[in-house]
């Protein structure tokens, strides 16, 4: 070919190439219409929000808390405990056909702990009542419930004062277990020989009402019950026997899963002084604080503009920074330890989630968990992060609605799993407000280092 026909054609190429866009994300754009185009925003909206006390929760506890504990920061809590007893068995006696006797020996209180707060050397006196009232199975109960409309305060059932101790200042043994011997009047009246009492768990709940367990000094001490049982000693001779052999035996009455008790919670005393201008708020339990937390609905529908467009919320995560507890209270410090589980939920439905025992959903109610990361090999940052707040977004932007704020409330909760016979995946199945003492420090909407914010991905289309 010669070179006068060569020239004219790298031209021509020349101009074909420049007169097309190289850039691959433009690619049909030019014919697509203006109003098709889909817009794509990342925004970050700073919250506000503020520490809020709270005076009673719904008592479900899966553990019980007795004593009174004193933490220099967040102030006094007192916790009693109201409890029914489970039959051993329906139809359960002690009484047999081939039993010539049966005499009572005793019956015994026994309370089985694991953990403590407050002055472990400290000593605590134990008084425990018995009921006039039986608690109803399907009733909700506060932690504000009053003894009074529910025991009968005549009935002191230990006959004399119970001191617990929970490691003894000598010899340094820690205690686990509590064993509280009850009065020879109420072993007899106990100790009753009508079977009909024991058919069932009703019947019985007719005739022994539970127990209610206080403590009358000791303000430096707080046990965390797991177990807590009544037993009956007897013991018993069989008709045939010519030696009158005395067999020992015994049962035991639980406060199990199946049957209602209730943590009476009480904070005499509150130290926290509470500023809407704080850097920090406070999450404590059982029953101390929780935080209000407000999404400004006006300007996120003043930012989030897509006109005509279909809006979609494609993401919408906040993170609670945890203030590290040694810097609490100007240096003061706090040895409860930080809460496990947090429940983000609107504040209007908070009183229906836990009295109805709702789960969460991805419109009002969100569960995180304390997460930590890694600073050095020996410090760590926590926090907790509600990652799937879209929905919720979305739908609040999407009602025709002149609301200013959407409120939203940080509760302490305890999470109950479970898991299916056919696979080994847990789910989770309860959520309740926490009995457990445990506090944290979050950092607020009006920190300067690291304000509390909610970060939204949008677009429309």
């Amino acid at each position: 070919m010669k070179l006068k026909f060569i020239v004219p054609l790298l031209v021509l190429l020349a101009v074909f190439l420049v007169s097309c866009d190289n850039s691959a994300d433009n690619m049909g754009v030019d014919i697509q219409p203006t109003a098709d185009k889909i817009t794509l925003n990342v925004d970050t909206f700073h919250l506000s929000s503020v520490t809020v006390p709270v005076d009673r929760i719904v008592s479900k506890p899966d553990s019980l808390l007795l004593g009174t504990f004193i933490d220099d920061f967040l102030g006094t809590t007192r916790a009693d405990i109201l409890t029914q007893l489970a039959l051993p068995t329906t139809n359960y006696t002690y009484l047999d056909e081939s039993v010539a006797t049966t005499t009572p020996d005793s019956v015994v209180v026994t309370m089985g702990f694991d953990s403590y707060f407050g002055v472990s050397t400290s000593p605590v006196e134990i008084s425990i009542y018995e009921m006039k009232t039986a608690l109803k199975a399907k009733e909700n109960y506060y932690s504000s419930i009053d003894p009074s409309l529910y025991v009968d305060f005549s009935r002191k059932l230990n006959a004399s004062a119970e001191l617990l101790t929970i490691k003894d200042g000598l010899t340094g043994i820690q205690n686990t277990q509590l064993a509280i011997k009850l009065s020879s009047d109420f072993l007899q009246r106990f100790f009753t020989k009508d079977p009909t009492i024991f058919k069932s768990q009703s019947e019985f709940d007719n005739f022994f009402k539970g127990l209610y367990i206080t403590t009358d000094f000791g303000s430096s001490a707080m046990v965390n019950v797991r177990a807590l049982s009544m037993t009956l000693y007897f013991h018993y001779i069989y008709k045939n026997d010519p030696a009158q052999i005395k067999i020992k035996g015994y049962h035991s009455f639980t406060a199990n899963s199946e049957i209602v008790k209730v943590n009476r919670v009480q904070h005499p005393f509150r130290t926290l002084t509470i500023n809407p201008n704080d850097e920090f708020n406070y999450l404590a339990s059982p029953v101390n604080y929780h935080a209000k937390v407000r999404i400004p609905l006006a300007r996120l529908r003043q930012r989030i503009k897509t006109g005509d467009k279909h809006l979609d919320v494609n993401s919408a995560v906040l993170k609670l920074n945890v203030q590290d507890r040694s810097k609490w209270g100007a240096g003061t410090g706090s040895v409860i330890p930080y809460i496990s589980s947090v429940l983000l939920i609107k504040e209007s439905a908070i009183d229906d989630f836990f009295t109805k025992h709702e789960l969460p959903s991805d419109t009002v109610s969100f569960v995180a968990t304390l997460r930590y990361e890694n600073i050095t090999a020996t410090t760590y940052k926590y926090n907790y992060t509600f990652s799937n707040l879209a929905n919720l977004i979305e739908n609040e932007l999407k009602k025709n609605s002149t609301d200013e704020y959407l409120d939203m409330v940080l509760v302490p909760v305890s999470l109950v799993q479970s898991s299916s016979a056919s696979s080994s995946q847990s789910y989770l199945t309860e959520v309740n407000q926490s009995t457990q003492v445990e506090a944290v420090s979050i950092f607020s909407g009006k920190n300067k280092e690291i304000p509390m914010k909610l970060e939204v991905v949008y677009s429309g289309f």
